[in-house]
């Protein structure tokens, strides 16, 4: 079952610290060119914008938190297995609405689970359907090419242009898809 976050305490007993933690504390989620991962201020960044979304309602810009339990109730927070956060916002150079992915975890571990992945495809379906439904113009995703398998061969990227050239790293690889 899939439910929307919506309150600090659902959020605070979801992102829990400790070592099955929503954010554990890994460096391999770093994206090396931009800085070192890290939890506790992601965590309370995420909390921040979250308790702005709760006191204003969904006026653009807003956080929305989707999670994927396996219980019955939906206040069961220790049953949340993955958790998926996206930013409803418009686009500056557009002035079109978007939904934006934040990040997308699963609890203490890498998806490297069918079960996980199952998860993980069903949210990514669930914030599709609520960004038609509420009118956004399109469903933005981004991956560190670092991080995320890119092809069946998982081979790196291989960009060679002035920037690389000039000591720019390739992090990000956006991908957009047009709900209307």
């Amino acid at each position: 079952m899939i439910v929307e976050l919506d309150s600090l305490r659902q959020f605070d007993e979801a992102i829990a610290p400790g070592s099955e933690a929503i954010f554990p504390d890994y460096k391999e989620f770093s994206t090396p060119s931009m800085g070192i991962y890290n939890p506790n201020i992601a965590t309370n960044k995420i909390r921040n914008f979250f308790v702005e979304t709760l006191a204003k309602g969904d006026v653009l810009p807003y956080f929305k938190i989707f999670v994927y339990t396996e219980s019955e109730d939906p206040n069961d927070t220790s049953k949340y297995t993955c958790v998926h956060i996206w930013q409803g916002y418009t686009e500056l150079l557009t002035n079109e609405r978007m939904f934006s992915e934040i990040l997308w975890q699963s609890r203490g571990m890498n998806v490297s689970t069918i079960t996980h992945g199952k998860a993980m495809l069903s949210l990514l379906k669930h914030a599709e359907k609520y960004a038609k439904n509420n009118g956004f113009h399109s469903l933005v995703l981004t991956r560190d090419p670092n991080l995320h398998m890119l092809n069946k061969e998982n081979q790196p990227l291989n960009i060679t242009n002035y920037f690389t050239r000039s000591g720019y790293d390739p992090c990000i690889i956006k991908y957009v898809k047009k709900l209307k």
